[in-house]
């Protein structure tokens, strides 16, 4: 499992196996062109090509 702190651009996320934000995997949403991950909490989202590649920096909401 993935820690998120570590995760910025260019990284590669399992689709199929999130990593755990707040406790519990994240929410994977198909969005045009890859995934969206957003954390139970919704104050961490990570947007991805179809490959798992992070395509923008980590959205952290305090």
């Amino acid at each position: 499992m993935t820690d998120t702190d570590d995760l910025w651009i260019d990284d590669k996320v399992d689709i199929t196996n999130p990593p755990e934000h707040c406790g519990t995997p994240m929410k994977v949403w198909e969005e045009a062109g890859g995934y969206r991950l957003v954390c139970r909490d919704d104050d961490l989202e990570l947007s991805t090509d179809a490959g798992g590649i992070i395509t923008e920096p980590p959205l952290v909401r305090e």
